[in-house]
């Protein structure tokens, strides 16, 4: 048996008024001498039934302790706080962190291990109580939206925040559902946040477009200071100059190259990294730059061909833009056999051949499809710009 203490009359430890005489002991040991052995007998009954069912003693055990703890809350939580106060003066700073690590691991322990059934727990408590519950919340909101406006803002990005995160799946698959059920609304609510933030959603565009190249900001950045802050092609800066270089790549094997601006980056994209077409552009160029190339195919007189395309609307501008009439345009047409004079696509599949002219003079040099045009255009008509296309395309090519 324990020894729980000492008489308060004699000093005599319980074991010692156990094995003492009757006789030889004051009607109040008698007493307690009597406690002690009744409490020693339930002792000894308990063990008896533990050992016999274990089990069914411990679960009727727990039952009674939480009955009694439900009965007598008040009374339990001060003879805890008690017990605690109690031991901690006794303990060392090294003991009390041990054991608030202990406590600690206990009941991590046991949250992992009732997960279930606290989860459970708590729906039923939120079920119950629903009511009260979005009554206390709206009032300490309102509450610290009073007092503290910047913090209940704060705390509740944070909150929000935390939610989305946590049921990611759950949220997106419900905004899908609503979207699906009312598309328009949607819509509306996406061109009103984009008026509000703009600069979110250009910065979310950005960060988007560089996932999708395998790049994050800090990767772009060092690109950038690498190349000095310019275009890898023609050495400058996009206009306006706060406007970002293109992420530049090859589109076959979906590799990165470098950064570009965007003339030097729509250019190559029109020319589709053809090195072949380039050249071609480059030879097209100097071989018209004496701008004679109309009286060059007049001198020719080839046989027109009709081109049913072509309204009247069409041929007046025609004649007040390039100084050239349908008849002419014809001839040329003919000339080029319907044929792009850069990369050679037939009209048929280009479906218009466009007037190409140079810009400082109005000269017409010939026809082009959509794509060489707009890659002259893009270049500014500069040879040195589709040389350094080549080189850079090359450099590239090598590399892989």
């Amino acid at each position: 048996m324990k020894n729980d203490g000492l008489d308060a009359v004699s000093g005599l430890s319980d074991a010692e008024l156990l094995a003492a005489q009757p006789k030889d002991l004051t009607p109040e040991q008698k007493t307690r001498r009597k406690s002690l052995k009744q409490r020693e007998r339930v002792r000894r009954h308990r063990e008896k039934q533990k050992l016999e069912n274990r089990e069914e003693f411990l679960a009727k055990d727990a039952a009674k302790a939480r009955e009694y703890r439900a009965r007598n809350k008040e009374k339990v939580a001060a003879r805890d706080r008690a017990r605690n106060k109690r031991r901690s003066a006794n303990q060392t700073e090294a003991q009390r962190v041990a054991k608030r690590e202990k406590d600690r691991a206990y009941r991590e322990k046991n949250r992992e291990k009732n997960k279930e059934k606290n989860r459970e727990r708590r729906r039923a408590y939120k079920a119950k109580n629903r009511e009260r519950i979005s009554k206390q919340g709206a009032e300490y909101r309102a509450r610290l939206k009073t007092e503290d406006p910047a913090g209940f803002a704060e705390k509740q990005r944070a909150a929000d925040h935390k939610s989305y995160y946590k049921n990611q799946e759950k949220v997106c698959e419900r905004k899908r559902k609503a979207y699906a059920e009312n598309p328009e609304r949607g819509r509306e609510y996406r061109r009103r946040y984009e008026e509000k933030y703009p600069e979110k959603r250009a910065e979310a565009d950005r960060r988007a477009s560089l996932k999708k190249r395998g790049l994050t900001e800090e990767m772009y950045d060092e690109m950038l200071a690498v190349q000095g802050g310019v275009c890898a092609i023609c050495g400058k800066s996009n206009k306006p100059a706060t406007k970002r270089l293109a992420v530049a790549h090859n589109h076959e094997t979906d590799r990165t190259r470098g950064l570009l601006c965007d003339r030097c980056n729509v250019g190559i994209g029109h020319a589709k990294e053809n090195l072949e077409v380039l050249e071609e552009a480059i030879a097209y160029l100097e071989e018209n730059e004496d701008g004679n190339f109309v009286q060059k195919i007049l001198a020719l007189n080839p046989i027109p061909i009709k081109d049913e395309k072509i309204s009247k609307d069409r041929g007046r501008a025609m004649k007040k833009k390039y100084g050239i009439d349908v008849a002419t345009y014809e001839k040329i047409l003919a000339a080029q056999e319907c044929k792009c004079a850069i990369c050679g696509i037939s009209k048929n599949d280009a479906g218009v051949l466009a007037i190409d002219h140079d810009h400082p003079s109005g000269a017409v040099r010939g026809l082009l499809c959509g794509r060489c045009n707009c890659l002259l255009g893009a270049v500014y008509d500069d040879c040195d710009i589709l040389k350094k296309m080549i080189d850079y395309l090359q450099e590239y090519k090598e590399a892989a």
